[in-house]
């Protein structure tokens, strides 16, 4: 219905991945119905949908994007509050923001 309304086929989500992106990773990952991805897929190429950069390049981008946000984060934070004064939820969302950027 979205694309038959006009809705951009590329437009990426917060993490900057799009609608096809997210169905070929699913794809890989076999974590869907492969019918249903395929149909999926072809839905968003025949509306001109297209994959600008390599998987590479993909995890490149997010994997700067964590890591800029999140130190924006932490120093927006930090200016606000004392760090022994962080409340615990804060700290786990840190925790989950932090643990899947490479070492």
């Amino acid at each position: 219905v979205l694309l038959e309304n006009g809705a951009c086929p590329d437009a990426a989500g917060r993490e900057g991945v799009t609608a096809l992106e997210l169905l070929l990773r699913k794809e890989r990952e076999e974590s869907a119905d492969a019918e249903w991805i395929r149909q999926c897929a072809d839905v968003l190429r025949r509306n001109r949908a297209t994959l600008e950069a390599t998987q590479e390049e993909h995890e490149a981008r997010l994997i700067e994007l964590r890591r800029s946000f999140g130190i924006k984060m932490v120093g927006a934070l930090l200016l606000v509050q004392s760090p022994t004064a962080v409340p615990a939820e804060v700290l786990e969302a840190l925790h989950l923001l932090f643990r899947d950027l490479p070492k």
